[in-house]
């Protein structure tokens, strides 16, 4: 399950960026393929403590007419506009361990957390060096209990800005970045760094979790395409707590978290039919 949980993520986070076909014109209106990816992660935002994960992956991106999945995330096109497309916004965060989070000792351990919803994304500016797009997410989230059964656990709001450049038009290296700002309400916010008055200890008080600020995140990454088939990528993303509206909260170890992800991809079938 936490596969396929995570295939969506990768379709719309800042590793779906990975593309070696985003300046062209006219794709491929498919392509099939897979990867590896090795990538820590911190065990949730503000954790002290980090996760290592190495997981497969398909690639399955799908240029129609009405319905995309591709760098620019899962979307429908029901509006027909260069500039203007509706689509789909998705998070992920791996299940909290007690035992691997001291700070969270006595407490009981959490579920993965699945974050899905509609998205906007508006199309800035594109040649055949760069592109730039932004985009505002709203996700409900949901915790995995006894699959397939899941709690709601709040919504978060999530405005992003993504970047693609290329040295030139056929250049087999591509650069790839993103900002965001995330908030969420007193629910989510409370999923991670809400003390009840049952898990008060003498090093942990209890705590309120509050709604509003999240974090803000950059992430920076590079993508080389070995063969005209295989692609290696590498990459890192910065998020800023400082600012976050729950801050003053025992489980909120740090303000400054630090990823970072690398892998191979390779494509075994690519469509004749080009579409723009």
């Amino acid at each position: 399950m936490y596969f396929l949980l995570l295939l969506l993520l990768l379709s719309s986070s800042a590793w779906g960026q990975v593309s070696r076909n985003f300046n062209k014109t006219y794709k491929p209106m498919y392509e099939i393929g897979a990867g590896f990816a090795y990538f820590r992660v911190a065990n949730y935002p503000g954790s002290k403590n980090n996760s290592y994960k190495f997981i497969p992956f398909p690639i399955a991106i799908y240029r129609g007419e009405k319905l995309r999945a591709d760098e620019d995330g899962t979307r429908a096109r029901f509006i027909n506009s260069d500039w203007f497309e509706l689509g789909m916004s998705g998070g992920f965060n791996f299940p909290i361990k007690t035992e691997d989070n001291e700070v969270r000792k006595g407490m009981p351990d959490t579920g993965a957390l699945l974050g899905i919803g509609p998205a906007v994304i508006f199309k800035i500016f594109k040649n055949s060096h760069l592109k730039l797009n932004a985009g505002i997410g709203l996700r409900i989230n949901l915790e995995d209990g006894v699959f397939p059964y899941f709690a709601e656990r709040g919504w978060i709001i999530e405005p992003t800005l993504r970047y693609w450049y290329k040295p030139s038009a056929e250049s087999a290296l591509t650069i790839f970045s993103g900002l965001s700002f995330s908030a969420a309400d007193q629910k989510y916010n409370a999923f991670y760094y809400q003390v009840d008055t049952q898990y008060e200890r003498p090093n942990r008080a209890a705590y309120s979790a509050k709604q509003g600020v999240v974090d803000i995140a950059y992430s920076l990454g590079i993508t080389y395409d070995v063969s005209a088939k295989t692609s290696l990528f590498i990459g890192g993303v910065y998020s800023n707590l400082t600012t976050a509206a729950n801050k003053d909260s025992p489980l909120l170890e740090t303000q400054h978290n630090y990823s970072f992800g690398l892998g191979i991809t390779w494509l075994f079938l690519e469509s004749e039919q080009m579409v723009k």
